[in-house]
């Protein structure tokens, strides 16, 4: 999960209040000097800011936005009040802060947390922020009310992006003919001709900061082709994890290698007939999420433990033929050039039915822990959820299958 500091980047509301929007754009725990200031006693104060779209679409959960506000009363009798409220493109939301007493003529820091599920427009570029000063107590003439001196919007968004760190964390395997090294040059994965094939290799990533047990929801490895001409075809391919809760980096053995790609995960995800690579472009992989989601789910794994991801073709189902491959670059040939893993997640536990039989490239059968669909089966990207129902109809089964197009009856057939 990253956080991402946001300041207003407009001033859309000022009552009562003089000044521009450079004043309230510092950061409310170290303000500077300058002040939205007073422009009448006894009279409320008003600012609604608006702020930039974040970099991800914030993370629904409760407190994980936060607005932050660096406030002050003015001089004058009486204990003013400030309230802050989520808006969102001009319409209020929620309140976040009651009326709350506002003592220090100096400043004084407030901060409002909040769940983004309030939000109608999940990219979060509509997000205001409503600051409201009540002037409360004292005389008249000389009642105080609210200054604004920071506002800030403290965003949570569930994205993290990273890249291989260091030369043993990864590797190529090739099984026809044996090859291993930590060292290569590049991350060959399919034939480079009708005897040299059954190539790939692993990455590894650390420091994966993602909550046991959420949401994944995009995920997806990037290869960057240091090589011109591997226009053969077909190059197949698979995308896993090894099963493990930390992966640690490799050591220096074929063995060890081929006994963690042998414990990997039951989620695997075909990479299959890629296209012809151009030299120095960078290419993303397709989904991996559920594979992802598999190493998350476990009971061990806790945030900031490392993945390690195979990309391979040791089933050896890409044509044995000339360049019949395409690669990624490793550590070893840049850092910058290093394998990266983007992964998108949201708070809240994912969907419970995914604990099955998995038939790669065939379909689906999977058991599920709610109860009006106990049996699932998954076949080209649609869930049939399996139902038992009353029925007279001697002919005719309990069960029932939810299809896309209605419920569909077992028949008897004699």
């Amino acid at each position: 999960m990253a956080t991402e500091r946001q300041s207003p980047d407009g001033l859309l509301v000022q009552t009562n209040l003089s000044g521009v929007l450079s004043a309230i754009q510092d950061d409310p725990d170290s303000p500077d000097g300058n002040w939205l200031t007073y422009i009448t006693n006894n009279v409320d104060t008003v600012c609604r800011v608006s702020f930039p779209t974040p970099s991800g679409n914030p993370t629904i959960g409760a407190g994980l936005q936060e607005f932050k506000i660096w406030v002050r009363k003015q001089p004058g009798t009486g204990t003013p009040t400030v309230r802050i409220e989520l808006y969102e493109n001009g319409v209020s939301k929620a309140i976040i802060l009651a009326n709350t007493s506002v003592t220090s003529p100096t400043g004084e820091l407030f901060s409002a947390t909040w769940n983004a599920n309030l939000l109608g427009t999940p990219d979060g570029s509509l997000v205001e922020c409503y600051i409201y000063g009540t002037a409360v107590g004292g005389a008249p003439s000389k009642r105080c009310t609210v200054e604004v001196g920071a506002v800030e919007w403290n965003v949570t968004y569930g994205i993290l992006d990273l890249k291989v760190g260091a030369s043993s964390d990864d590797c190529r395997r090739e099984l026809t003919p044996p090859l291993w090294t930590l060292t290569g040059g590049d991350q060959p994965v399919g034939a480079w001709s009708s005897s040299e094939y059954q190539k790939g290799g692993g990455m590894r990533f650390i420091n994966v900061a993602i909550p046991q047990g959420v949401t994944v929801t995009n995920a997806y490895i990037s290869l960057l082709e240091p090589w011109s001409g591997q226009t053969g075809v077909v190059v197949n391919s698979r995308i896993s994890a090894e099963r493990v809760d930390n992966a640690p980096t490799f050591a220096d053995d074929a063995d060890a290698f081929d006994a963690r790609w042998a414990n990997r995960t039951v989620v695997r995800v075909n990479w299959d007939n890629i296209p012809a690579w151009t030299i120095a472009e960078w290419y993303n992989s397709p989904n991996i999420k559920e594979v992802i989601q598999e190493i998350v789910n476990r009971a061990g794994w806790a945030s900031g433990n490392a993945i390690v991801i195979f990309w391979e073709d040791y089933e050896d189902r890409s044509t044995h033929g000339d360049r019949c491959l395409r690669t990624g670059t490793p550590y070893d040939t840049g850092a910058s050039s290093a394998p990266k893993l983007h992964i998108e997640w949201e708070a809240g536990a994912p969907p419970s039915y995914y604990h099955g039989l998995k038939v790669q490239g065939v379909g689906e059968l999977a058991l599920c822990d709610v109860g009006s669909h106990p049996l699932r089966i998954r076949k080209g990207g649609v869930t049939y959820g399996i139902e038992l129902v009353a029925t007279s109809d001697a002919n005719a089964s309990k069960v029932r299958i939810k299809t896309p197009v209605g419920m569909k009856a077992i028949r008897k057939y004699t």
